[in-house]
């Protein structure tokens, strides 16, 4: 199949497979299904099928098939019989999916829809399989040409190339700029055509950036397969709630987040939430609640992932830090269940293939931060735990802060800024007031490995750092600007504490800052320990 036809096949196919998947997870929940739902199950399935067959995508139009007659084969079916139907045909699912991805063979399908679906042998089902093929119209054909599909990638480089001609049209107007009088006599024609030029380039990149925003529910609605198989792993009943799956975000942002949870709902459901009898001698509902909660903040997605499980246990934190040359008898309690984030640090009494590794909360970090975000977690013994993740709604295009920092000029995205102030004479200190406080604060040259500052006038920038005001000194605040972030060549690395980089509109190249990490880092050095 050309290449091309199979990405638009695929991109069409696949999210009808997430439905056959939500409506079967659907139907296993329901005590007694309602006809419209096995219609809407059976729909999904036919229309994968007219799909399949219209592309020649033998394996995947057989597989779906056979899926479709066990699922009208169910609709009669006793409860028993359709929960344990059910679960098979979510494996099958997952099988489909991956014949929708890589072109199938019938004969390697075959092989396995025995062991899949078991289907009974049923001739009259085959002969009106073949008739519907003969007569209809194939399945998922769109009515109209309205809308297309367009790879991430596209509109990634188209993005760059707006931001190239808006670094241009700046350059031309730096060079119309008026002069004297013969100046302004010559350059004035183009100063209109200029600003109507810079008006439609900004509205494009408007677009662009638009367009690449999905809803968040086509991320959520993974975790409701990934929280049912892991129960049943288990043998732990939980209770998964979501909300927020209406906003839309950057599909970059969605791709950096599923790392993230996947870590922070496994942990909870493996070490958090208690087994069924630990929690009834609690006094607790037998069976665990989840809940993954969204919702905007000033251009900021707030995802809270909250269980009500043991909680974390600060003294089991602290022992664990220690077998690690961490010693934090001395700290917080907040500083002590930041803990979870370090490497190699692990409370869990034993490795599973799901957690207990000590890794993958720092992988989730790292991740968050990689685009500008951040991870906070609160917990209480016996009650639950709850992780806070905060990044960009948006990253392609933010409007940043431009600081001076020596002769460099850097990049800090509007998310992670409260306020600027300028500082008084002197040598900034390590804690500076603020609104009725003492901030601490931390030098920018020393964090991103420039010599320390020269003495003069500073400001001080105060960002929402790992959970925290924190204040980073600067020399000078130069004003704003909407920047296009292009993520770095990882051939040449990734220097300290940078995120990505942009070009300013008078061509110059600058370097886009990982304010979280800067926090998170200046904070460590605080207490003594980095990771």
């Amino acid at each position: 199949m050309d290449e091309t036809v199979h990405r638009a096949f695929a991109a069409e196919t696949i999210p009808l497979a997430g439905e056959v998947e939500a409506r079967l997870l659907d139907l296993e929940r329901r005590a007694s299904a309602l006809g419209e739902e096995w219609r809407a199950l059976l729909g999904a399935l036919h229309t994968i099928k007219g799909n399949c067959g219209m592309v020649g995508q033998g394996g995947a139009e057989a597989l779906s098939h056979a899926m479709e007659q066990r699922a009208r084969e169910l609709r009669d079916a006793p409860s028993h019989a359709q929960a344990r139907a059910i679960d098979v045909l979510l494996q099958a699912t997952d099988r489909l999916r991956a014949a929708i991805e890589t072109p199938t063979s019938i004969a390697e399908v075959e092989r396995e829809i025995d062991q899949l679906l078991t289907p009974r042998d049923s001739p009259v089902a085959d002969a009106e399989y073949v008739r519907e093929r003969e007569s209809e119209t194939p399945a998922g054909l769109p009515a109209s040409a309205s809308h297309v599909q367009i790879p991430g990638e596209r509109l990634d480089r188209l993005l760059d190339v707006v931001a190239d001609l808006l670094a241009w049209q700046a350059r031309l107007r730096t060079a119309t700029r008026p002069r004297g009088r013969r100046a302004v006599r010559d350059a004035s024609p183009w100063l209109e055509p200029l600003d109507e030029m810079e008006r439609r380039l900004a509205e494009l990149r408007g677009h662009l950036a638009e367009l690449r925003l999905v809803p968040l529910s086509t991320l959520l609605v993974r975790f409701d397969r990934l929280v049912r198989d892991l129960s049943r792993v288990t043998n732990k009943p939980i209770d998964l709630v979501v909300s927020g799956g209406e906003l839309a975000i950057d599909k970059q942002v969605a791709d950096h987040l599923a790392e993230p949870l996947l870590h922070i709902v496994r942990n909870a459901i493996d070490h958090g939430i208690e087994p069924a009898r630990a929690r009834m001698l609690a006094d607790k509902p037998v069976a665990g609640a989840l809940t993954i909660d969204a919702r905007a903040e000033r251009g900021v997605l707030v995802l809270t992932v909250k269980d009500d499980g043991r909680g974390l246990d600060p003294a089991r934190l602290i022992a664990a830090a220690a077998r690690v040359g961490i010693d934090a008898r001395a700290w917080t309690t907040e500083q002590v269940l930041e803990l979870v984030f370090a490497p190699d640090v692990s409370t869990a009494e034993r490795v599973t293939n799901l957690s207990g590794r000590g890794v993958g909360l720092d992988q989730a970090r790292r991740a968050l931060e990689r685009i500008g975000g951040s991870i906070q977690v609160a917990s209480a013994p016996g009650v639950g735990t709850e992780f806070r993740l905060r990044v960009p709604m948006v990253i392609a295009v933010q409007r940043s802060l431009l600081v001076r920092c020596g002769a460099e000029v850097y990049g800090i995205p509007f998310t992670s800024v409260v306020e600027a102030f300028r500082l008084p004479g002197g040598e900034p200190s390590a804690a500076v007031p603020w609104r009725g406080a003492e901030l601490a604060t931390c030098s920018l040259a020393r964090e991103i490995g420039l010599e320390d500052r020269a003495a003069g006038p500073a400001t001080c920038v105060v960002i929402d750092g790992a959970g925290a005001p924190l204040g980073v000194i600067v020399d000078a605040v130069l004003g704003h600007e909407d920047l296009t972030i292009r993520e770095l060549d990882p051939v040449f690395g990734r220097p300290r504490s940078v995120t990505g980089a942009s070009l300013l509109a008078d061509g110059r190249i600058v370097p886009v800052l990982d304010l979280q990490g800067i926090g998170r880092s200046a904070r460590a050095a605080s207490v003594g320990g980095a990771w």
